[in-house]
């Protein structure tokens, strides 16, 4: 039995979407916390899809642009943390389809450009190593990494 009406969850639920994009799982969890039932949820989060309160594509979008212009992630990054908040595949895929490749590659260019300073003087294949674990880590493919870095030296 839960300790709020159905109308209370719903605004509670909608006021949480409000403030910025969630997923269908963010806003179940949050659901479960305030102590509805699974009719409950059920019922809430259709209303509120209905209403466009929540929509996991342009959620994914979201994610996508902030993650890739702000945070300097690359794709398999911000692919894992989608998938991470069970976000459907098709969905990730089509909101990573918007990030343009040409931006991509300059983003890892600056990326390893200015990580390059940092390992500059030490032996090259080391330094690359250096490079090609940074890139890795910030979520870039290795093909893409591989292209990147042997652009700086040409």
């Amino acid at each position: 039995m839960s300790l709020h009406t159905d109308t209370e969850l719903l605004q509670k639920a909608a006021a949480y979407c409000a403030y910025r994009e969630r997923t269908v799982a963010e806003v179940t969890d949050k659901l479960s916390t305030l102590g509805a039932t699974d009719v409950q949820k059920q019922k809430i989060i259709a209303k509120l899809i209905d209403e466009k309160y929540i929509d996991e594509g342009r959620f994914a979008a979201s994610f996508v642009r902030g993650k890739f212009n702000v945070n300097k992630w690359g794709r398999l990054k911000i692919k894992a943390e989608l998938n991470f908040k069970r976000i459907d595949k098709k969905l990730v895929e089509k909101a990573l389809c918007e990030i343009n490749d040409s931006d991509y590659q300059l983003t890892l260019k600056k990326l390893i450009e200015k990580k390059a300073k940092e390992v500059k003087g030490e032996a090259p294949a080391k330094a690359r190593a250096k490079l090609m674990r940074f890139a890795y880590s910030k979520g870039f493919e290795p093909e893409v990494i591989n292209k990147v870095i042997a652009g700086l030296k040409a």
